[in-house]
């Protein structure tokens, strides 16, 4: 009971005394505050909606009775509000203590449907494995009260799927999302928005799997019928372009890419607001092509505007704000700064480890990146042991042919190339040849890297042969 009432004096200190003045007018009439939160929720006011429904509170019914319903809704409502002002961390709260006023003994599906929007929640603060198992506990309540083919059931599938594609099961989520597709074509639509997500999770679990082409394909097809049913400015009908953008840019087509998410930016910034995480993605994912490209001063300014956002608005843990630093640390090393991005990438890899684990993708990218940075600094021993480690594990959660496996064998073949172990960096940049020509295809960029690679260690054994 002391906790529950603790939720709500901390609502009222992050909302500041202007939610508390309001509650103390209005404590004899919470019902009328709650329909007027909901009056500006609908209306889009959504600061004046979180401060109405923290008015609506009743400490008198934080321990049940006939108005505890209430109460619930009225802390739904405040994490509904503090999510559309991306305020995750003051949502978190609002949904727990609603969540905490719920019992499943009591009523199993009440505790569920709070759970399942306790989980959303949690994906939005990128705690994906917290949001995974508050996700499966609901789908366990869900599914067998409301049989395989609801919609909700269906619903909670798709977002627990979307939640593990996010801790770097990607396959499994791809085998998830197809079975959920499946029953959504049949029992909806093809063109409902509901099946048109599905397709969409389902592209972006063949874009982690480093399968571009088909991922690109399923998101073209997603477009053209989101255009057609959400219209052309749909949040969703945006993201959907800035995922084929991201598939243009694994397929090494990198100009395409450029022009499609300097299309989307600004129509998201409008849409959706410059701080949104969507917008910040497209920007954070638009840099990255830049910096490919060449233009690595240009990408640490935008890389250091974009995380002062992230940190701000998404915290510093955050798992796009992990991404982003790892980034920047990636320009600075490009740009000869070599110690400022091991620096960088020390600070980023420390909290990888310990938010997503330490054979998460993310995890493995800054480690493989780390290695480099020991190779552009001479550290050649220091690089390569890094380099097999990190091999190891991206080979072991990635798969051998993942590009981004090939990544880390092309470094590692480059780094003993320079350590003076001609014959061992041989055979690396032999597999990375020839694992990219079966994943990526002759025609890509960095195909063509790996084939000048090993054609300049192959000469250099020749020669060393011929002596």
């Amino acid at each position: 009971m002391l906790q529950r009432a603790g939720m709500i004096v901390n609502s009222w200190k992050l909302l500041g005394g202007a939610a508390l003045g309001l509650w103390l007018v209005s404590a004899g009439n919470a019902a009328d505050s709650l329909a007027a939160a909901r009056a500006f929720f609908e209306a889009g006011n959504f600061v004046r909606a979180e401060v109405e429904a923290i008015a609506a509170l009743d400490p008198r019914q934080l321990n049940g009775g006939e108005k505890a319903g209430e109460t619930i809704a009225a802390y739904d409502l405040a994490a509904q509000a503090a999510r559309k002002q991306i305020h995750y961390a003051r949502a978190l709260e609002h949904s727990q203590a609603a969540a905490a006023l719920t019992a499943r003994e009591r009523d199993p599906l009440e505790w569920a449907a709070h759970q399942w929007k306790l989980g959303e929640v949690l994906d939005d603060l990128g705690q994906s494995r917290e949001a995974a198992q508050v996700l499966q506990a609901a789908l366990e309540v869900y599914r067998p009260a409301r049989g395989e083919e609801d919609l909700e059931v269906l619903t909670l599938r798709d977002k627990l799927a979307a939640a593990r594609r996010n801790l770097g099961e990607a396959a499994q989520a791809e085998t998830e999302h197809r079975a959920v597709l499946a029953i959504r074509e049949r029992v909806l639509a093809p063109q409902h928005p509901e099946t048109l997500m599905s397709r969409a999770n389902l592209a972006a679990a063949l874009n982690s799997q480093g399968r571009y082409v088909e991922a690109e394909a399923e998101y073209r097809a997603v477009l053209e019928l989101r255009e057609w049913v959400l219209g052309p400015e749909d949040p969703e009908t945006l993201l959907t372009r800035a995922g084929i953008a991201l598939t243009l840019e694994g397929q090494g087509r990198r100009k395409e890419a450029v022009a499609e998410y300097r299309a989307v930016l600004p129509l998201q910034e409008r849409v959706r607001g410059p701080e949104h995480p969507d917008t910040l993605g497209t920007r954070n994912d638009l840099t990255i092509v830049r910096d490919h490209l060449g233009e690595h001063a240009a990408a640490e300014a935008e890389y250091r505007a974009v995380l002062a956002i992230q940190q701000r608005v998404l915290g510093p843990e955050h798992p796009d704000t992990l991404a982003t630093r790892n980034n920047l640390a990636l320009a600075l090393d490009r740009l000869g700064r070599e110690d400022e991005a091991e620096t960088e990438y020390r600070a980023a890899l420390a909290i990888k480890n310990r938010v997503l684990g330490p054979e998460h993708a993310s995890t493995l990218i800054t480690r493989s990146n780390l290695a480099l940075c020991f190779e552009n600094q001479g550290r050649y021993a220091e690089a390569a042991a890094e380099g097999r480690v990190v091999l190891a594990l991206k080979e072991r959660a990635l798969g051998p042919e993942h590009p981004v496996t090939l990544i880390s064998l092309d470094n590692l073949a480059c780094t003993l190339r320079k350590e003076g172990k001609v014959q061992e960096a041989r055979k690396f940049a032999e597999q990375a040849y020839e694992r990219g020509q079966r994943t990526l295809g002759d025609a890509h960029p960095q195909q063509q890297r790996y084939e000048r690679n090993w054609r300049q260690i192959e000469r250099q054994t020749a020669d060393k042969k011929t002596r």
